[in-house]
């Protein structure tokens, strides 16, 4: 036994995580779904751009 104490990490292999729109836009191969999925990230984004404007103001 060793009186240091072990240190150990681990970091995540796959970081990748598929949100529910991915998984279902793979499982048919509807492109509306992709569309549907990058029209919420910009709306969430120019949400995100209002409400920054709106307190700078």
């Amino acid at each position: 036994m060793m009186s240091k104490s072990s240190v150990r990490s681990a970091e995540d292999v796959d970081e990748v995580a598929l949100s529910f729109t991915e998984v279902k836009m793979l499982a048919t191969g509807d492109e509306r779904f992709k569309e549907k999925m990058d029209l919420d990230m910009q709306v969430a984004k120019l949400k995100v751009l209002k409400q920054s404007y709106l307190s700078e103001h």
